[in-house]
């Protein structure tokens, strides 16, 4: 069996009873269409097909099923357990009068796993009209991903008699309203016999249509620990979140408590859409932030999402709702996370990120939700910086000193430290159509020392900086200027450890995505020796007051990833 990456859709399914035929077969012509039985409308099921049927290099008859969304048809609300059950356990194809294991011979598999117990088999359908004949896999509980579950038939005749079914053309039965070569098929899911008739596979051009088989996940990708069942879980009390199943993931087992500072999260999942794009939106809360890519480009950074409102759980303002266009195939979704520095990092807070996708449709706003965080999401972690800057270093932009507006910093200990930036860094600029041009700035700064010795970096930023020091990360930094809030000395306060000779210091910066225009971004930093203190260790106190090593000022640069434009808001 194949058991990629699970997916979910939003699709309305329906209980159904098809009975297999009696062994009199007596058909009573109860449904008069394929699958002729009570079954879900066409395309409303969380299985979907590929548009096309191919020929594999052995001649055989293939298709897809994987699950994903099907936008060839509107979407509707969906509830229940069919909604939620991706797993295949029987596929039924309409086929011409007269197929019938007596002169036709058909073997299949799976994935290449040949479908043996049972095998597939003609059936006449008892509730059919006379002569009404299908083709039935059996006993199948498979769980196709966004990757799918190729299905391939043998097909050939029985020697000595005529009337074998032993091509496309001669297997299916006449779909109306499809082109000439067109096959029906339906499936079923595993809770309660779920039933979706699907679009008819179309005849191909002899290759295998998208998506690709086989989604790629970094090497050392796993699926992520569910720490908390519920968007209400504690410690978050989401109750607001719009999927009642999201679940909050991450990175280590504990993380409701308790999870690193020192490591960056990427979670991944694939999402399959066929026929043509879809517009979504994204609803995202993060402890304490995360970066969203988008087909392989970033497209925005969400911050904590309002984590730190006393009435968290009963508001909706604490949800980030970024809009996404899917493209037809396999679209791939990347939350890049970070759990944020606390004070002077002694103590490590909890960490979790949940998430769903619904649809948009016409005239009709947002829909259920359809993909959410879960255990069948995958997730890799890294120190590395792995996105590309590709220059020039340009100087950066002196914005003011610690105490100016929108930050009001007066409390930073070194006031001679500037809030630095880049080009148009504090301009407002507001639009009810379009989003901020958003972009990943690395500030850079280099330092040589004569001896190796530790250092404190006093750090500041709107809205998230990552610090990396000699090409590994320490850790990140989530606003904690003051006119948030934040009382002398709260700020992020990280011990370095410097080398003897150059050293450079990284800082990734991110601003915090809004739907209403652009919004301030700026760092400010400070990297004060450790001198060396009296007896009783790191608590006792300094011989000599600390000197500043180096602070945010004209002499850093930045480089820029590559941006994107203003995002329409749907």
């Amino acid at each position: 069996m194949h058991h990629p990456l699970r997916t979910t859709a939003v699709l309305l399914t329906a209980l159904a009873a098809c009975p297999i035929a009696a062994a009199i077969r007596v058909q009573s012509g109860a449904h008069r269409s394929f699958p002729y039985c009570s079954c879900a409308g066409s395309s409303t099921g969380p299985l979907q097909t590929l548009p096309r049927w191919w020929l594999d290099e052995a001649g055989r008859l293939c298709f897809t099923v994987f699950a994903g969304y099907n936008t060839v048809e509107t979407p509707v609300p969906c509830t229940g357990a069919c909604c939620r059950q991706p797993m295949l356990t029987k596929i039924e194809i309409s086929v011409n009068a007269g197929c019938s294991a007596h002169n036709t011979q058909v073997t299949a598999t799976a994935d290449s796993a040949p479908l043996l117990h049972p095998g597939p088999a003609f059936d006449l359908p008892p509730s059919g009209p006379t002569n009404a004949t299908i083709l039935r896999l059996t006993g199948l509980r498979l769980t196709p991903g966004v990757g799918g579950t190729d299905f391939c038939l043998s097909l050939g005749a029985v020697k000595g008699r005529p009337g074998a079914c032993d091509s496309p053309a001669s297997l299916c039965a006449p779909v109306p309203g499809a082109p000439p070569g067109s096959c029906a098929l339906a499936v079923w899911g595993s809770e309660g016999g779920c039933c979706s008739l699907l679009p008819a596979l179309q005849p191909g051009d002899g290759s295998k249509p998208v998506p690709d088989k086989n989604p790629k996940f970094p090497p050392g990708s796993r699926p992520p620990y569910v720490v908390g069942e519920s968007s209400g879980s504690p410690p978050w009390f989401a109750n607001y979140f719009p999927d009642i199943e999201a679940q909050w993931i991450w990175s280590s087992p504990d993380a409701a408590v308790t999870a690193p500072t020192n490591r960056i999260t990427y979670f991944y999942s694939y999402i399959a859409v066929v026929q043509r794009p879809l517009r979504t939106i994204l609803h995202l809360v993060a402890d304490d932030a995360c970066d969203v890519y988008w087909n392989g480009r970033w497209n925005a950074s969400v911050v904590r999402g309002g984590m730190g409102q006393p009435d968290l759980g009963s508001t909706y303002n604490y949800i980030t709702k970024l809009p996404l266009e899917m493209q037809v195939g396999l679209n791939l979704l990347v939350l890049r996370c970070v759990n944020a520095w606390t004070r002077d990092g002694t103590q490590e807070a909890e960490s979790g990120v949940i998430a769903t996708v619904t649809p948009v449709s016409d005239g009709q706003g947002e829909l259920p939700p359809w993909v959410h965080t879960d255990r069948y999401w995958y997730f890799t972690t890294t120190t590395a910086l792995l996105d590309d800057f590709p220059g020039p270093d340009t100087p950066v932009e002196v914005l003011g000193p610690p105490g100016m507006e929108p930050w009001g910093s007066v409390h930073f200990p070194d006031q001679n430290a500037s809030w630095i930036g880049i080009p148009n860094g504090l301009e407002y600029r507001t639009s009810a159509d379009v989003g901020t041009i958003r972009t990943i700035v690395l500030y850079e700064v280099s330092l040589t020392l004569p001896a190796a010795g530790d250092a404190v970096l006093h750090l500041q930023a709107d809205n998230v900086a990552d610090v990396f020091l000699n090409g590994g990360y320490v850790g990140s930094v989530v606003n904690g200027f003051e006119s948030a809030g934040y009382a002398p000395g709260e700020h992020a306060q990280m011990r370095l450890r410097l080398r003897a000779g150059a050293n450079t210091l990284q800082l990734r910066a991110t601003n915090e995505w809004s739907p209403g225009g652009d919004n301030p971004t700026g760092v400010l930093a400070s990297l004060f020796e450790d001198p060396p203190r009296a007896p009783g260790g790191r608590g006792g106190k300094p011989r000599r007051p600390p000197r500043v090593l180096l602070r945010s000022d004209a002499s850093w640069t930045y480089r820029v990833n590559t941006p994107i434009p203003p995002i329409i808001i749907y």
